[in-house]
C-alpha cells in the first residue's frame, strides 16, 4: 500500500536516530572535553545531542527536498516532450512513470508519487491536476506548487493546458538551472564560512599541543570556563549566520 510522505517535515527512522546520537554524543563529548578538559564537562555537553535532533531533522528534510527537485525537472522534460509529441497530460504521466523509474529506479520519491496517481486516474477516474494539487501541498516546494497551480487553473478556466504545460515547463526549468548554478558558486563560499567557523577548536587544540601551562591557567579557574563557553555560544551563532549568509533562495 502506498505511504503518502509529507515532504515538509523528516522523522528520523530507528537505525537513523541510533547513527545521530552516536555521532553527536561522541562529537559533542570530545568538543566538552577540548574546551572543559573536563568528563562531567564532555557528559554534559553529549546531552546536547538531545536539543540539536531537530536541526539534523530538518537537515535531512532538506535534503529530501533537493532529491526531489531534481526528480522533478526531469519529470517537467518528460511531461514537455510527451505534450510536445501530441499527448494529452494523462498520458504524459504514465510514461513520465517509466521514464523517471529509469533514472532513479523504483524507490525514486517521485517514481512513487507518480505510479499512485496514474493508479488513482484509471481507478478512480480522478482528476489529474486535484491529484498533483495534493502532492504539490504535501511537498511544500514552490516549483511545484505553481506547476500543479497552472494545471488547476488551465482545467478549470478552459485554457491550452497543453501548451501552458509546455511553457510553464521551460521557465520552471530554467529557473532550477540559474538555482542550481547560483549554488554551485557558493559551494566554496559555503565551505569556507564552516572553517572559519570551527577555528576556534583547532586553535584551542593547537594551544594544548604547543602551550599546555597556558591553557591550564583557563582550564583551571572559573574565569576561563566562562570565557570557554562564550567562545562555544560565538561558535554557533557565526556558524548558523553564514549559513543564513549563503543560503540562496530565488
Amino acid at each position: 500500500m502506498f505511504k503518502y510522505i509529507n515532504y515538509r517535515e523528516y522523522h528520523l527512522t530507528n537505525k537513523e536516530k541510533l547513527n545521530y546520537y552516536l555521532f553527536a554524543s561522541l562529537s559533542f563529548g570530545i568538543l566538552g572535553y577540548i574546551f572543559y578538559k573536563s568528563l562531567v564537562m564532555s557528559l554534559i555537553m553529549m546531552s546536547l545531542s538531545i536539543f540539536f535532533r531537530k536541526f539534523y531533522e530538518e537537515y535531512k528534510c532538506n535534503k529530501r527536498k533537493e532529491k526531489l527537485i531534481v526528480e522533478f525537472k526531469d519529470m517537467l522534460y518528460t511531461i514537455s516532450s510527451s505534450i510536445s509529441a501530441g499527448k494529452q497530460l494523462p498520458m504524459a504521466l504514465k510514461e513520465c512513470e517509466s521514464s523517471l523509474e529509469i533514472l532513479y529506479g523504483k524507490k525514486g520519491y517521485l517514481v512513487e508519487e507518480i505510479k499512485e496517481i496514474n493508479r488513482r486516474i484509471s481507478v478512480s477516474q480522478e482528476e489529474e491536476n486535484k491529484l498533483l494539487e495534493q502532492f504539490a501541498k504535501r511537498t511544500g516546494l514552490e516549483d511545484i506548487e505553481n506547476f500543479s497551480e497552472i494545471c488547476n487553473i488551465c482545467k478549470t478556466t478552459g485554457a491550452d493546458l497543453n501548451e501552458m504545460i509546455i511553457k510553464a515547463s521551460s521557465i520552471l526549468t530554467d529557473k532550477m538551472n540559474i538555482e542550481k548554478e547560483i549554488k554551485a558558486i557558493t559551494v566554496q563560499k559555503k565551505y569556507e564560512s564552516k572553517i572559519i567557523s570551527f577555528m576556534p577548536v583547532m586553535i584551542i587544540v593547537f594551544l594544548n599541543i604547543t602551550s599546555p601551562d597556558y591553557m591550564e591557567s583557563i582550564y583551571g579557574t572559573f574565569q576561563g570556563k566562562v570565557i570557554m563557553t562564550f567562545c562555544i555560544f560565538i561558535m554557533i551563532i557565526s556558524y548558523l549566520s553564514m549559513k543564513k549568509l549563503t543560503e540562496v533562495k530565488i
